[in-house]
C-alpha cells in the first residue's frame, strides 16, 4: 500500500517532495541566488519584469532536460537553475 501511495503522482505530499528538490537545488547553485539578489537591486527594473525575464530562461532552460523515472532529479533542477544564471548574466542572451 505504502508503494503505491508514494507512486501515486496526485498525492499531496509530492508537492512538498518537489519544493523540498529545488530547495536542495537551490543551495548548490549559489550562482542563481547571486541572480535574484542583482535583479532585485538593478535600478530600473521592476519586480514583475525581473521575474518575466528569470521566467523566460528556466523554462527555456527545464524544456532541454531530461526526465529520470518520470521526474526530475535534484542534479537537473541544479544543472537548470545554473543555466539561468548564466544566460541572464549581463552581457549574456
Amino acid at each position: 500500500m505504502a508503494r503505491w501511495i508514494a507512486a501515486r503522482p496526485d498525492r499531496s505530499s509530492k508537492q512538498v517532495e518537489d519544493a523540498s528538490d529545488w530547495f536542495i537545488a537551490l543551495k548548490q547553485a549559489p550562482e542563481f541566488t547571486e541572480l535574484l539578489a542583482g535583479l532585485e537591486a538593478e535600478p530600473g527594473l521592476s519586480d514583475a519584469e525581473a521575474i518575466e525575464q528569470v521566467k523566460g530562461i528556466l523554462w527555456e532552460s527545464a524544456r532541454r532536460a531530461s526526465l529520470h523515472a518520470g521526474a526530475l532529479s535534484i542534479g537537473t533542477k541544479t544543472a537548470i537553475l545554473r543555466e539561468t544564471a548564466a544566460r541572464a548574466a549581463p552581457g549574456e542572451a
